[in-house]
């Protein structure tokens, strides 16, 4: 794949040399964390950026599955391990949204059009 145009598909962005994922730096508390909400939402999440139900017996990477949302965004000064900036979302919700506001990212997605054909 050519570096100057990356796939579309792959929404994670990379990460400068030598930086650290802040969710990744303490994977136990990011598990209670979860364990946490899983047990907040009565065991039955909702995805608060599709309305629908959370499978929690699928598993990563599914877009499907349940991941942890920072309600305010870690690179806008939000904590990955404080539990009232924490939220379950599908997956696939999360990297869709990824920093912007959830309201933002639901229009942004509504408004896309859906390419039906190559441009030719």
């Amino acid at each position: 794949m050519d570096r100057n145009h990356p796939d579309p598909t792959h929404l994670h962005m990379a990460r400068p040399a030598g930086t650290v994922n802040p969710r990744r730096s303490n994977g136990a508390a990011r598990a209670k964390i979860k364990q946490r909400l899983i047990a907040l939402s009565g065991g039955h999440p909702i995805c608060p950026a599709c309305g629908q139900a959370i499978d929690l017996s699928i598993k990563h990477p599914d877009p499907r599955s349940a991941s942890i949302d920072e309600i305010v965004p870690i690179s806008k000064g939000g904590s990955a391990f404080k539990l009232d900036n924490c939220r379950l979302m599908h997956l696939r919700c999360n990297e869709s949204r990824g920093n912007r506001p959830l309201k933002q990212a639901k229009t942004a997605t509504l408004t896309q059009s859906i390419p039906l054909s190559q441009p030719w």
